[in-house]
């Protein structure tokens, strides 16, 4: 069985290496990048099974990153990750259409 494809987005270092360290060997990291353009750019690209993005990115946040997937009509599925304890940003990725595919806080290290 195939494992599962995954692009990474976040630019905080730290975060990404948290998030691969988290998955394993069970998952293939196909690319890690550092802003949502870039981001854009790999899922077009590589065409992975899931995306992992921070919402707050330079260049093209997660939200408009979403936004932009959805146009395309892309099959990737978005998880959505935010140190925002805002409802806000909740909110706004419900309207980029990651309702059914996941966000999720990132907690600060102690």
């Amino acid at each position: 069985m195939s494992k599962i494809r995954i692009v990474l987005a976040d630019d905080h270092r730290e975060t990404v290496s948290i998030v691969r360290s988290t998955l394993g060997d069970d998952f293939e990291i196909v690319a890690a990048v550092e802003d949502g353009s870039l981001a854009l750019d790999a899922v077009l690209a590589m065409d992975p099974d899931v995306l992992i993005t921070d919402i707050s990115m330079p260049v093209m946040d997660g939200l408009q990153l979403a936004g932009q997937l959805k146009k395309l009509h892309c099959r990737t599925k978005i998880i959505v990750l935010t140190m925002h304890q805002d409802s806000y940003f909740g909110l706004s990725s419900r309207g980029a259409d990651c309702q059914n595919q996941g966000q999720h806080q990132k907690s600060t290290p102690d």
